[in-house]
């Protein structure tokens, strides 16, 4: 039985920090993420971390809404993954995606990343 999808704002160094549960798949309203995203954006945010530490299921509609929140960020900005799944990994490697994220296992690397990506653009 699927789990239902969650969204919580909260924050890792600064960073904006989506933390989200449940399933990422067709079916379930993932509207929030997209809304969470255009809010940070409108905010000025440039790099926002999804933490998916409590993630299920992902499916094709899961990944495509991580595809719109790196969209909605910029290419001149980051979005940091942090603790995706195995599954979710291969599946973003095998549609050739993998680039478009930073892949973080632990919090420490959302503190590497705002240092770089402040470096890249000074």
């Amino acid at each position: 039985m699927p789990s239902p999808f969650r969204l919580a704002n909260m924050a890792c160094h600064d960073v904006p920090l989506l933390r989200l549960s449940g399933d990422l798949i067709f079916g379930h309203n993932l509207r929030a993420l997209h809304d969470a995203t255009a809010k940070l954006r409108a905010s000025g945010h440039t790099i926002i971390a999804i933490d998916l530490t409590d993630i299920g299921a992902v499916d094709s509609t899961g990944i495509g809404a991580l595809l719109d929140v790196r969209r909605m960020i910029g290419m001149t900005g980051c979005v940091v993954l942090l603790r995706a799944s195995a599954h979710l990994r291969t599946s973003l490697d095998v549609m050739r995606v993998t680039k478009l994220f930073t892949l973080e296992d632990e919090e420490a690397g959302v503190l590497r990343v705002v240092a770089q990506h402040h470096d890249a653009t000074a």
